[in-house]
């Protein structure tokens, strides 16, 4: 209050004063409970932020989530991810299990895919690959069946006379790693005949049928 309106209120009846006084009063007490309000109500949220942070989960678990679409290791963080999700009662647990879910499948789908469009699928971009395969393993049995003429003084009558006669830990494969697939549960020998002082040894290709443009033959 300055003092013109210092001196105006003095020059005002006593009653008016004291209404004026109780005003101000009145006044200044509003003024210090609204900052009171104001204070324990910032107070209040600081420490509502503080707890919310408090109850998160930290990147730390979201690292070990983003960890599981590594390739096939990621596996292993996948469920731990999940099981970290799961068990935690901080919030974010749901997402960090579905993260390491995803991390799973993604190993699935992409390791699911090579093998499909390795042995499965017909036509595709693998299918060379797959007919080198099946000449470099046609080509080492080859050797096998010339070693068991020397060995026996003829040819197996099958491959799987050719088979039982080889060691145990033999790295001589007898079937057309080819005809490998989803669908195929069998495995398949290549196609062998025994003409006495020779024989026929290929792979039947893509339609199955020997003796057609598409057979594997050894090197």
């Amino acid at each position: 209050m300055s003092v013109s309106d210092h001196r105006k209120t003095l020059s005002q009846p006593p009653q008016l004063r004291r209404r004026l006084r109780k005003s101000f009063l009145k006044l200044h007490f509003y003024k210090i409970k609204i900052s009171v309000i104001i204070i324990k109500n910032s107070k209040v949220l600081k420490d509502s932020k503080m707890s919310e942070k408090e109850n998160k989960l930290g990147a730390g678990a979201y690292v070990v989530g983003g960890l599981s679409f590594i390739p096939l290791i990621g596996v292993i963080f996948g469920i731990i991810s999940i099981i970290w999700g799961l068990v935690t009662k901080k919030s974010g647990g749901k997402k960090l299990a579905v993260i390491g879910t995803l991390g799973i499948l993604f190993t699935i789908v992409l390791y699911g895919s090579l093998f499909y469009f390795s042995f499965v699928q017909k036509g595709g971009v693998y299918d060379d690959l797959r007919k080198q395969l099946g000449e470099t393993t046609i080509t080492s049995l080859v050797q096998s069946i010339e070693y068991y003429k020397v060995q026996n003084g003829n040819y197996p009558s099958d491959l799987e006379t050719l088979q039982k006669s080889l060691p145990q830990n033999s790295m001589t494969f007898v079937f057309d790693p080819t005809k490998m697939g989803l669908g195929n549960t069998e495995q398949n020998y290549f196609y062998y005949e025994n003409l006495g002082d020779t024989y026929y040894l290929l792979g039947t290709g893509i339609d199955d049928i020997p003796f057609t443009d598409d057979d594997i033959l050894p090197k």
